[in-house]
């Protein structure tokens, strides 16, 4: 792995690859782990997003569909959601 966390990757306990499985070892204490803001659970109650200030890290994402096909009802509801998110956190959230 070639990237700053990979120190850490090498060197913990658990690779919890489902977000599911993830949020509740969380949940539960197990320890703490490194999330992209889209990827938190906005609505938790037991858990806290702490923005990193030192290495600022910037994902760059992209959204990319058939040029010949119209969007399901549910993917034209996520791509609304994920451009108004990205419009707001740009905002300064």
């Amino acid at each position: 792995m070639s990237t700053v966390a990979a120190e850490l990757v090498e060197n913990s306990a658990f690779y919890i690859s489902n977000m599911i499985s993830l949020i509740a070892m969380l949940e539960a204490g197990a320890g703490i782990t490194t999330l992209p803001r889209l990827a938190f659970p906005e609505h938790s109650v037991n858990l806290r997003f702490i923005p990193l200030s030192d290495p600022v890290v910037v994902r760059r994402i992209g959204l990319v569909k058939a040029a010949n096909r119209t969007l399901s009802p549910a993917a034209q509801a996520m791509q609304a959601f994920i451009l108004e998110k990205l419009r707001y956190d740009a905002r300064g959230s």
